[in-house]
């Protein structure tokens, strides 16, 4: 204790509750994020006191309430994946979220989705690719939205048309037919048309993981007929696939990190920040992709300028 200082920082997250259920659209996140946490209160000498809601966003302010209690210097609040949030801070409260952002009086730190899915697409014109095509998330989810968006963008700017024939969603979000049956439909229709992509980005590295029996099942070679990328970087996954999957990491431990920080400013300063930082992704290259075995004349060259356009 340190005067009428605490040295406690408060933590709300669903980490605890998480561990162990299977990952569809939320990958590890809480857990590096908490990681992230704890490194940066460890250096500052604070210790962090961890509650988990369980998902459930109506026991959040009755959390934040049993940290005040306990004189917590601090709260952040950690999602289980990139989202707007809608509860309230009681008033005086200094307060981060972290993975998610709410009303704009709350500072939060949130991954640049289309940054990420940028520096995916370039990857692909950099090999040579410029028929792409992409398994996306359930639509619903946020970051589906800001993906599909760094993806126009990229096309844009590299001058490749992006064909929406080529753009599939890899999850049923009404999960009427089990979870995974519009992956296998996607996969089939990008197959079949007559435009076949010479690549494939998926909405996340477990999609990629379900698809690789169904690239298997067709007589794909990866990556001599079809380069594949995923998001996320779950080591687990990326390293297990034969040939290991390149894809995008979402920096969960740097929010973490990040968001700790930004508490901390707060605290030393006396004063609430209000402000929305963006935290960029950065590419994982590994062997699941490579030159098109088959393509345009002038795609390789062009794809050389593409270097590093949007480097990290």
């Amino acid at each position: 204790m340190r005067g009428r200082r605490s040295g406690i920082i408060g933590m709300i997250t669903s980490a605890i509750s998480e561990t162990g259920q299977p990952a569809s659209e939320t990958g590890l996140s809480s857990i590096h994020i908490v990681r992230g946490v704890q490194e940066v209160c460890r250096a500052k000498g604070f210790t962090l006191m961890i509650a988990d809601s369980r998902g459930k966003p109506g026991e959040i302010e009755q959390l934040t309430e049993i940290f005040n209690n306990h004189r917590v210097e601090g709260v952040i609040y950690a999602a289980d994946h990139h989202k707007m949030v809608e509860f309230e801070i009681p008033s005086g409260t200094r307060a981060v979220l972290a993975n998610c952002f709410g009303s704009p009086d709350i500072a939060a730190v949130v991954p640049d989705d289309a940054i990420g899915q940028k520096l995916a697409a370039n990857h692909l014109f950099e090999c040579g690719h410029r028929r792409i095509g992409m398994v996306a998330l359930n639509p619903e989810v946020l970051a589906a939205h800001l993906r599909r968006k760094g993806l126009r963008e990229a096309c844009e700017l590299a001058g490749v048309p992006q064909n929406v024939a080529h753009y599939r969603t890899g999850i049923d979000p009404n999960r009427l037919r089990g979870k995974f049956c519009a992956l296998e439909e996607a996969i089939r229709s990008l197959l079949s048309s007559p435009e076949r992509p010479t690549a494939i980005m998926f909405g996340n590295d477990l999609l990629a993981l379900r698809a690789w029996p169904a690239l298997a099942s067709a007589g794909i070679c990866i990556p001599r007929d079809l380069s594949v990328i995923g998001f996320d970087n779950d080591e687990r996954i990326c390293d297990a696939l034969i040939p290991r999957l390149t894809t995008v990491a979402l920096p969960y431990f740097e929010i973490g990190c990040r968001a700790a920080k930004m508490l901390f400013q707060m605290i030393e300063r006396g004063a609430i920040v209000c402000k929305i930082e963006k935290v960029p992704c950065y590419l994982v290259r590994r062997e699941s992709t490579g030159s098109p075995s088959s393509g345009d004349d002038d795609t390789r060259s062009q794809g050389k300028k593409f270097r590093n356009h949007y480097a990290c």
